[in-house]
């Protein structure tokens, strides 16, 4: 587990929630076995070393599992000689023991994207039950995207916000051409 305090004052007699500190627990350092841990996080002033002037109690189940994906569903080839494509899904494998509620998308550089792709995913949150697939997004080639490609290839991120965690996985454009760079001799 990480802690990051934050570093400002907290002043006496404020009476609103402030935040410290960001917790993180490494999952993929915690064995198998494990199933629950608890603990807390002391927070000590700049005046007294000694004793922490609060402590924070954390109870957490441990849910060992993976969300995963088809690695080559996350690759895009834009060609001029290839006419428009159906949808191209992006699916989900839940290998968790319990659901998980999908509750917001975020897909970075999407402005980018939208000139050669079309991304349609859910606005409402969705499931996925244990060992099921299931469709994240939904990804279509523009028409005049290849006509207009002056990349050689582009690599965004996808965050998946759950009720579990975050995750995060990549997405690969890429239009076939070459760049050639004239060596400085």
């Amino acid at each position: 587990m990480t802690v990051r305090y934050r570093n400002h004052p907290i002043l006496p007699n404020i009476h609103y929630l402030t935040q410290i500190a960001d917790v993180i627990i490494h999952l993929n350092l915690i064995p198998d076995y494990i199933e629950h841990i608890h603990g807390y996080v002391q927070v000590y002033t700049s005046s007294n070393h000694d004793e922490p002037v609060l402590n924070i109690p954390f109870d957490e189940k441990i849910i060992q599992g993976s969300l995963d994906f088809k690695e080559e569903e996350t690759y895009f080839y834009l060609s001029e000689s290839k006419s428009i494509e159906e949808c191209q899904p992006i699916k989900l494998f839940n290998r968790y023991t319990t659901p998980i509620s999908v509750y917001n998308i975020t897909i970075n550089k999407f402005e980018l994207l939208s000139r050669y792709i079309q991304v349609k995913y859910p606005s409402s949150p969705f499931y996925l039950y244990p060992d099921q697939w299931n469709e994240l997004l939904c990804i279509t080639r523009l028409k005049e995207s290849s006509l207009s490609a002056s990349f050689n290839s582009i690599q965004a991120v996808i965050d998946i916000y759950t009720n579990l965690s975050s995750f995060t996985f990549p997405i690969h454009l890429y239009n076939g051409f070459l760049t050639v760079r004239k060596a400085n001799l």
